[in-house]
C-alpha cells in the first residue's frame, strides 16, 4: 500500500514539474537541453537509476527511478541521441535564484558557500549511459552547464563529487592528492564524518609518497573539475547509502582555465 501511494504521489509531482530555465541546442548528432516536461524528467531519472542503483549497487528501486525531493526544485540538463531519441546523459542543477536549499546540505555544512554573494549553481547526479562513456557526453553536459551559468549570470558552480569506494585507505590516498587543491570551506555533518579521518591522514603524511602517483585514486570526473580550476573544499563525507566518499568541489566561473574554455565552451 505504501508503495502504491508513493508511486501515485511521485507520479503527481512528476506531472507537476516545471522547468526554470529553457534552452535547446544541437551539437553533432546530439541535442543538449533542459528538461521541459515530466516525460523527459522521467527518462533522466530512469537513466540515473540505471547508473546509481543497477550498476553501482546491483539493485532496483520499486519505481526504477532515482528520485528525491530536490529533483522538483531543480532543472535537469539532458543529452539526447538524435538517432535513437534516448536520453544518454544528465546532470541536475539547483540554482540559488530558485532555491535556498541544496542537496549538499544533507551531508555537509556549506554555510560558507551559501554566504558567497553571487549567483550559485549546485550540480550533481551526473549520469552517462554505459554505451556512451567516451568523454563526449560529459563534455556536452558541461557545455550545457556553461550555457546555463551564462544565462543566469552565475559566478560559482559547486556540488558533491564522489569516489566510489568503501576502502578507507583508497579514500585517504585520494584526499592526500586532492589536498593540493584544497580550501577548507565546508565540513561533513556528524553522521557523515569518517571516524578518526584526520589521524589516518596524519599517519599517511609521515610516509614518503610521491603525491602525483596518487592521482590514480581520483575519478576522471573530479580530475576534469580540477582541470577547470576547481578547488576541493575540505575532507570528504561518507555516503553509506551509495557506498562512496563525497567531496565538495567549487569552481569560480570567472577563473576558468584555458583547457576548460577550449573543451567546453567552444
Amino acid at each position: 500500500m505504501i508503495g502504491v501511494l508513493s508511486k501515485k504521489t511521485y507520479g503527481f509531482r512528476l506531472k507537476a514539474f516545471k522547468q526554470k530555465i529553457n534552452f535547446t541546442f544541437e551539437v553533432g548528432n546530439f541535442t543538449v537541453k533542459t528538461v521541459q516536461n515530466h516525460k523527459e524528467l522521467k527518462k533522466a531519472l530512469e537513466l540515473r537509476h540505471n547508473v546509481f542503483y543497477k550498476e553501482l549497487l546491483n539493485k532496483n528501486r520499486f519505481l526504477k527511478l532515482d528520485i528525491d525531493s530536490f529533483d522538483f526544485i531543480a532543472d535537469h540538463i539532458i543529452i539526447i541521441d538524435n538517432k535513437t531519441q534516448n536520453v544518454v546523459g544528465t546532470y541536475r542543477i539547483i540554482a540559488s535564484s530558485f532555491s535556498e536549499k541544496f542537496y549538499s546540505e544533507t551531508e555537509f555544512d556549506i554555510s560558507s558557500i551559501k554566504l558567497l554573494k553571487a549567483e550559485k549553481l549546485e550540480i550533481g547526479r551526473a549520469s552517462v549511459h554505459k554505451d556512451y562513456r567516451n568523454g563526449v557526453i560529459i563534455a556536452l553536459l558541461w557545455k550545457g552547464i556553461a550555457y546555463y551559468a551564462k544565462t543566469i549570470d552565475a559566478k560559482y558552480v559547486f556540488g558533491c563529487s564522489s569516489i566510489k569506494t568503501e576502502n578507507l585507505l583508497e579514500i585517504v590516498l585520494a584526499y592526500k592528492y586532492l589536498k593540493q587543491f584544497e580550501n577548507k570551506m565546508v565540513f561533513p555533518l556528524p553522521d557523515f564524518r569518517i571516524k578518526n579521518f584526520e589521524n589516518y591522514v596524519k599517519t599517511l603524511d609521515n610516509i614518503n609518497i610521491d603525491v602525483n602517483s596518487l592521482k590514480a585514486f581520483v575519478p576522471s570526473l573530479i580530475q576534469s573539475y580540477l582541470k577547470a580550476g576547481a578547488m576541493i573544499c575540505g575532507e570528504p563525507a561518507f555516503d553509506k547509502h551509495f557506498k562512496c566518499a563525497d567531496f565538495i568541489t567549487l569552481l569560480d566561473a570567472d577563473n576558468l582555465n584555458i583547457s576548460f574554455d577550449r573543451r567546453f565552451k567552444s
